[in-house]
């Protein structure tokens, strides 16, 4: 799980891996600033409620905001409203929430029985075949987003008719 995030956490835009101890203001704070949070070990996710769920199932919607409360001089507090939305990648053994579930795309990983292969470090240069560089597929998915950008809302528009799936299990896979 790990491996699969710390590859994920290099191709997202502006990724950080945090900790799922993390706290919950922590994590509001950085999805303010608009990159790809990729959560470890998360398993508090597979229970309803809480602040990090809410944001959570808040934060796939554009527009979608949450008020911080901060401290003052003075002992006072003050609201101060932030972007909610952005996207997360999230590790974790158990299934989440229903509803969390729902409004995510879910990977299964399955641990490989070979142990040369899982002993490998999927950051190290040397452990990727030859002539594939971690740079070159980020830098290679980023001229595809931008060449193509002005085209989504169409592609968007004609995937959403071509699709089996409707209402909130299609969300998930609408483009970004």
């Amino acid at each position: 799980k790990t491996k699969f995030l710390e590859v994920m956490s290099k191709l997202c835009f502006r990724a950080r891996i945090l900790a799922g101890t993390s706290t919950t203001p922590a994590v509001r704070e950085r999805a303010s600033l608009g990159g790809t949070i990729c959560l470890d070990d998360d398993e508090s996710l597979g229970q309803k409620g809480g602040e990090r769920m809410s944001l959570l199932l808040t934060s796939n919607r554009r527009g979608s905001e949450t008020i911080m409360r901060e401290g003052q001089k003075g002992n006072t507090w003050a609201n101060r409203t932030v972007d909610a939305f952005c996207p997360f990648v999230i590790s974790a053994i158990n299934r989440p929430y229903e509803t969390l579930a729902q409004r995510s795309i879910i990977i299964r990983i399955v641990r490989s029985g070979d142990a040369e292969k899982t002993a490998r470090d999927v950051l190290e240069p040397s452990h990727w075949p030859d002539g594939i560089h971690q740079q070159d597929i980020h830098d290679s998915m980023w001229k595809i987003a931008i060449r193509n950008l002005p085209r989504i809302r169409g592609y968007e528009d004609k995937a959403v008719k071509l699709a089996r799936s409707s209402g909130r299990p299609l969300d998930p896979w609408r483009s970004i």
